[in-house]
């Protein structure tokens, strides 16, 4: 067992996961893009799902058993665990390929005090159909990375359309580059490194352009690059963000393009020194995504995630 263990490991192992056994244990050491990681011991373990109103066994997963995490974006810190659903060969999606058909779902509620709140995470049939849902294919990944990457081809801010260069935001050689959706990711992030142009500037250019226009005054804002002072009579018309993907487009609710202080608002987008394009929680609120690996694609759609339960 031990070796069939150390195999999967390895194989799923990259410059940011560490494994070694010594003595029949395999203690892990991963890192993620964030700069959260954990540690502990790797195991293999017969585990129980409620399945057609009955628990159902699936022995033999492969889990890491932590007793060691740092810098996970939970309340207090605290997180019971980290529940991996990539293209990893480690992945719950892989383990469990042949029952879940390769496609899970998941639809986040409004986030509150900046956590996102607990959520049923849906699988194979389980997942409810969706209502005017769009489709857009993942691509290939680079090589040793395991993310859902799409075709990322251009982006709105508001009603304008920027128009970016058509391979602003492809791949590139160096394995940078691209677009992938990480519920992981707490804010979304803009590429600075494209070629011949900064999309991350280029876009805050665009918000700025803006909120110049309906009068607003920047203000230094804590963690963002583009923050703005709010009215004392009020104001609601913040702007909206699109992502036109190939053959589909993604629109972020205004309000979850922004995040709101007493005083002030800013655009709730990061990018310095990144060197891709990610797509990330909070800008997933209220949408139900699905990932489909039976079609090779997300599909999503707006919904009022509250009424999700279980």
């Amino acid at each position: 067992m031990l070796h069939f263990l150390a195999a999967i490991l390895s194989a799923a192992a990259t410059k940011d996961a560490t494994i070694n056994c010594v003595n029949n244990v395999c203690v892990y050491d991963v890192r993620y893009g964030g700069g959260s990681s954990t540690q502990g011991v790797a195991s293999l373990e017969t585990f129980d799902f409620f399945v057609d109103q009955q628990m159902k066994a699936f022995p033999n997963v492969l889990f890491g058993c932590s007793d060691a995490s740092s810098d996970i974006s939970f309340e207090n810190s605290e997180v019971s665990g980290i529940f991996g659903l990539s293209l990893g060969p480690d992945s719950i999606l892989n383990q469990l390929s042949h029952f879940i058909r390769y496609r899970f779902s998941y639809c986040f509620s409004p986030f509150s005090g900046g956590i996102p709140p607990p959520l049923v995470v849906r699988f194979g049939e389980d997942i409810p159909p969706l209502h005017n849902a769009q489709t857009t294919m993942f691509v290939q990944p680079p090589f040793g990375v395991y993310f859902f990457y799409m075709e990322l081809v251009d982006i709105s801010v508001g009603n304008y359309r920027i128009n970016f260069p058509p391979y602003t935001f492809e791949m590139r050689g160096d394995g940078s580059g691209g677009c992938f959706i990480d519920s992981g990711a707490v804010i979304t992030q803009i590429d600075a490194n494209t070629p011949g142009i900064n999309a991350y500037e280029q876009v805050l250019n665009v918000f700025d352009s803006y909120y110049e226009s309906e009068g607003l005054q920047t203000t230094q804002g804590e963690g963002f690059d583009l923050c703005y002072l709010l009215p004392p009579e009020g104001y609601y018309n913040f702007a909206p963000l699109t992502f036109h993907f190939n053959g589909a487009d993604y629109t972020v609710d205004r309000k979850f393009m922004h995040i709101f202080y007493d005083s002030y608002f800013c655009v709730a987008l990061l990018g310095k020194g990144s060197s891709s394009t990610v797509l990330g929680a909070w800008q997933q609120q209220n949408k139900r995504i699905v990932y489909d690996g039976q079609i090779v694609g997300l599909r999503f759609a707006d919904e009022d995630c509250i009424h999700d339960v279980f």
